[in-house]
């Protein structure tokens, strides 16, 4: 029930759209339209007021919340990255499908002051891991709010093809191979490249196993 329907990002535009600039806006413009034709918004759904107590221990003034915290050591000095434990997965037919998750820009959200949405790119039709709310805090930040229905992240599906999502039931068994995919640096090595986890996750069939299953889950 945390997970509203993204919605695209043009389409978002338009609502505010001013009705006085026909046809000379960038909404129109071949280069912006390509770029964000489809990207999409995804928008947290219960607020969160958070702060870091003495213990170094990450903490909501809300009664009711979805729950924060550090969850590796911070690649920067003096600045946090906060884990947002919202998480969205997903998977394509399209062996070739890559996903660039970027922070919001053509929203002004309630956080930006504190920190910024880690981005990332990675193919989704060889890969299944989750996306991360991942939020870098600028240096000695130590209390971040985020509002209801504040973007948290955009998703743009590299490919001019149309873009159908599906919702599935998320199994345990698909849980597993996520994990697999999240724990491979462990197994295989920490600097292995995409190119060679894309390559093993195809070469063993998971990408048909996982199919298999998602189908069998669409709701």
């Amino acid at each position: 029930m945390l997970y509203k329907e993204p919605e695209n990002l043009i389409k978002e535009l338009k609502k505010d759209r001013n009705l006085e600039a026909k046809a000379d806006n960038y909404l129109l413009c071949p280069a912006f339209s390509t770029m964000h034709k489809n990207t999409y918004v995804f928008k947290n759904p219960v607020e969160g007021d958070f702060f870091k107590n003495d213990l170094g221990i990450w903490l909501s003034k809300n009664e009711n919340y979805i729950s924060a915290g550090e969850v590796r050591k911070p690649t920067l000095n003096n600045s946090s990255l906060l884990t947002y434990n919202l998480q969205w997965i997903f998977f394509s037919e399209d062996p070739d499908l890559e996903m660039t998750v970027t922070p919001p820009y053509f929203h002004k959200t309630s956080y930006s002051g504190e920190g910024v949405f880690m981005p990332g790119r990675f193919n989704i039709g060889s890969w299944f891991r989750e996306i991360n709310t991942d939020i870098q805090l600028w240096k000695d930040v130590d209390h971040i709010k985020i509002k209801k229905n504040d973007p948290l992240y955009y998703a743009n599906f590299n490919t001019d093809k149309e873009i159908v999502l599906k919702r599935f039931n998320m199994t345990p068994e698909m849980q597993a191979i996520s994990k697999a995919c999240r724990d491979y640096k462990f197994t295989f090595g920490e600097f292995s490249s995409l190119l060679q986890r894309y390559n093993d996750f195809r070469s063993s069939k998971t990408h048909k196993l996982l199919l298999s299953m998602i189908e069998k889950n669409v709701l």
